[in-house]
């Protein structure tokens, strides 16, 4: 799910993610703004890695359930900024990371030596995790700056170590912030889990097993097996539905039970 050059105003949500690896690229080298993007109540679900990686952009992550990643999950790099609030981080190595400083350093460099960004955090809840250091417990060589309430304001005079990037502070800034409720972190794996991806689950089931998968960022044969060979039970969605089709749609007040019968059968 690359967002590229100069896309704005994009929002990212309830989506289920398996498997992939290098899930999301946040901008590239074109960008003339921030772009202002959104991830939200999505299912990173045993996904690597770029959760998203930030390039340029400010981009706001939240109640988002990292479940299991064998690499990262929030990077940020080449002036990016990111508040990343209220996710749920299990077993991610490195929760969120800064281009050449803190964990990065720590992991051997994951982004090819660009420049750094900031990040602000808030109100995440994380078990399992290799690494994660805040800027109250070293201020030189930092993931993240640990915000003690949503509308803290970073200070200007914080800065990343390669760059010398400051936080934008884009969250505390009404012109550009929506208004928004988030749920408590601890309150996401549920959430995520019953309304991210297809209705009701689909109909394409897997388990994985977290003793192994947790920290293998190789392609699961077994599950790429299984998806290549998926076929569809969907008749139609929408208004799409064909001649002779067995199940219709006759008054308003049966309209939704009926498109969700459609859709799983």
């Amino acid at each position: 799910m690359d967002l590229k050059d100069d896309s704005k105003y994009i929002t990212v949500s309830y989506n289920h993610f398996w498997d992939s690896g290098k899930m999301s690229l946040c901008g590239m080298k074109s960008e003339t703004g921030e772009n202002w993007i959104s991830y939200h109540h999505n299912w990173f679900d045993h996904s690597d890695s770029r959760h998203p990686r930030i390039r340029t952009m400010s981009v706001h992550v939240y109640n988002n359930y990292y479940d299991g990643n064998a690499k990262y999950g929030v990077g940020v790099t080449m002036g990016g900024n990111a508040f990343v609030e209220n996710n749920y981080f299990r077993n991610c190595n490195y929760p969120m990371m800064i281009s050449m400083q803190g964990s990065d350093t720590i992991s051997g460099g994951t982004f090819s030596g660009e420049s750094g960004g900031m990040i602000k955090s808030f109100g995440n809840v994380m078990s399992g995790h290799k690494s994660y250091i805040t800027y109250q417990t070293n201020n030189t060589d930092f993931d993240a700056y640990e915000a003690s309430s949503r509308d803290e304001k970073v200070p200007e005079s914080i800065k990343c170590v390669s760059g010398a990037t400051s936080y934008n502070n884009f969250d505390t800034n009404s012109s550009v912030m929506y208004s928004y409720t988030p749920d408590s972190a601890d309150a996401v794996p549920s959430k995520v889990m019953e309304f991210a991806g297809r209705l009701n689950g689909g109909d394409f089931e897997w388990e994985f097993n977290d003793s192994v998968d947790d920290k293998d960022y190789s392609v699961n044969k077994e599950l790429m097996n299984k998806i290549t060979s998926y076929q569809s039970g969907v008749i139609a969605i929408g208004s799409g539905f064909q001649s002779g089709s067995s199940i219709t749609t006759t008054t308003s007040t049966t309209a939704t039970s009926n498109l969700q019968a459609v859709i799983l059968q």
